[in-house]
């Protein structure tokens, strides 16, 4: 199949999960192709070289200025076929698409879609990007338009707007969700139930795998991996490791913070109130192999989610995948998508939201007890190769793709 991936940026470090999707794919002997909006600086995950990706990514970003977008957008309507000029101009109908196409930055936005043999599949990745590509439906003519949702698409976007997916829920085929309540969620949106599907977001658990241990004395490792975000909920997980550290008797551990985000300051600031200078480093954006290398390190990982002020909330943390996959037993939340993907009291434990003392005490039997860590982590593993192995699940992606052009 002939497949177009469409996402806000790329390469991005903290969007993993759309590159094992283009790469799983790419395993299964499918043409994808990348159209994305922009770029991030900074670390660049390795298979993006090695895989080489960037040959197969088209930026869509308007020149600067209406005339330069107009002289410019004249020499881009050739390459499209004379064919597909109608389809193309009616997609610039104000009328019909808003006052926004008039300006020629939403032609930018899809324009290279629509060049050569029709798309297969077109697949938005975040619901913003799928609205602001569906107008170019007609014109681009893909066997089937398909966005998937993350999570702040879900929550934060949509707390100002009801209807804000209108468009995109007539003229869309597919809808995916990464977890049963973030379906009934995009359901409450407006989206068509029938046409809303479950899929979850996988990883290589070939790469993610158990680590030998070397038993030697020191302090328990913790980590989180995470953007430094008021969502990931690190403030309560600093907290909770306050105060387990308080009690008597409590065994010395060490806490690596792995991200970096606009909490930083204020997150540094909170460790120090709560005298953690000693036990918690923030280490920053690391690449995708100094993650797997520190999880391996680690005898716990830590990530209690919530719901943030603004309503944002987390689909379901690739990095609570990886984890398991790697071993190691997680302490999270009941939050969003979070209990699907972690087994509470089998894989890891889960906490309620922003509760610091259950935290602290699921925290204080992980630290304690090295053969529950062994089980847990054991149990996490399998789960991980039974149901979020990223080759498989591009199998059953494969399969939503054919049904949805067999239509």
């Amino acid at each position: 199949m002939k497949i177009a991936f469409v996402t806000s940026t790329f390469p991005s470090i903290s969007q993993t999960f759309i590159l094992s999707q283009v790469t799983a794919l790419l395993d299964l002997d499918h043409d994808v192709r990348i159209f994305a909006f922009g770029a991030e600086s900074g670390i660049v995950h390795e298979d993006v070289a090695e895989r080489g990706l960037l040959d197969r990514t088209v930026y869509l970003v308007p020149p600067p200025g209406a005339l330069r977008r107009y002289a410019a957008a004249a020499g881009m309507f050739p390459r499209i076929g004379p064919g597909n000029i109608g389809r193309v101009a009616g997609s610039l109908n104000p009328v019909a698409n808003g006052p926004g196409v008039v300006n020629l930055r939403a032609l930018y936005s899809w324009m290279p879609l629509a060049a050569g043999r029709p798309y297969d599949i077109v697949h938005c990745h975040f619901g913003g990007v799928g609205r602001r590509v569906v107008p170019a439906v007609p014109a681009v003519r893909p066997g089937a338009f398909v966005t998937t949702f993350y999570g702040h698409d879900v929550y934060r976007e949509t707390q100002a707007a009801q209807g804000l997916y209108h468009r995109l829920a007539v003229q869309g085929d597919a809808f995916i969700a990464l977890s049963g309540p973030m379906r009934q969620d995009l359901i409450a949106l407006g989206l068509p139930e029938a046409k809303t599907f479950i899929h979850p977001l996988g990883i290589y658990s070939d790469r993610f795998r158990p680590r030998k241990r070397v038993s030697v004395p020191g302090p328990v490792e913790v980590i989180t991996i995470a953007r430094l975000v008021e969502k990931k909920g690190i403030e309560f997980a600093l907290r909770a490791v306050a105060e387990y550290s308080s009690r008597p008797g409590a065994l010395p551990l060490s806490y690596k913070i792995v991200g970096e985000g606009p909490l930083r300051t204020p997150l540094e600031a909170t460790a120090a109130e709560l005298g953690l200078g000693q036990c918690v480093r923030f280490l920053g954006a690391k690449s995708q192999r100094q993650v797997e290398d520190l999880i391996g390190e680690a005898d716990v990982f830590l990530l209690p989610s919530v719901t943030a002020a603004d309503g944002d909330k987390e689909g379901t943390p690739t990095t609570l995948i990886e984890a398991q996959a790697m071993g190691i037993p997680v302490l999270s939340t009941i939050h969003s998508g979070i209990p699907e993907i972690v087994e509470g009291g089998v894989t890891g434990f889960l906490a309620p939201e922003r509760d610091v003392p259950a935290l602290s005490s699921r925290l204080g039997q992980l630290v304690e007890d090295a053969e529950l860590r062994s089980s847990m982590g054991m149990a996490g593993r399998a789960r991980v190769l039974e149901r979020y192995d990223a080759r498989k699940l591009a199998d059953r992606q494969v399969d939503i793709y054919r049904r949805l052009i067999k239509r």
